[in-house]
């Protein structure tokens, strides 16, 4: 049973397929890194790029990110899957290589959801 005790936040998994998209992949790396909300593992799966971007995920040195590398191209969607399959997390969020967060976006998005057990999905506005 729970007492008053504050608890700890609970772990969001970054994934981040990417294929082929060296230099979105680090603006995307690093708007998960840079986030106010600190208790996240991120997660990069290559889908078999030809030119492998593993140097620039170590370019970060965060032991919170970990890198697989797809040995073929598995498409989009099993590349993401695989990501998803990997988390660890209470939460996962999805952010894709050529994307990027503003840094509070995880800060305001996990409350809600830790606030009130009957949500499963939050969500925000985008910019293009």
């Amino acid at each position: 049973m729970s007492n008053n005790l504050e608890s700890p936040k609970p772990l969001v998994s970054v994934i981040i397929p990417t294929y082929n998209r060296q230099e979105y992949l680090q603006q995307a790396i690093a708007s998960a890194v840079n986030q106010t909300y600190q208790n996240i593992e991120i997660i990069v799966s290559d889908n078999c790029s030809p030119e492998n971007p593993q140097a620039i995920v170590e370019s970060f040195g965060d032991s919170r990110i970990r890198f697989w590398r797809q040995p073929q191209n598995l498409g989009m969607l099993a590349n993401q899957t695989h990501g998803f399959n990997m988390a660890q997390g209470k939460y996962v969020a999805s952010l894709h290589d050529d994307d990027m967060w503003n840094e509070d976006f995880l800060e305001k998005l996990v409350p809600p959801l830790e606030a009130n057990p009957d949500l499963i999905l939050a969500f925000c506005d985008q910019y293009i």
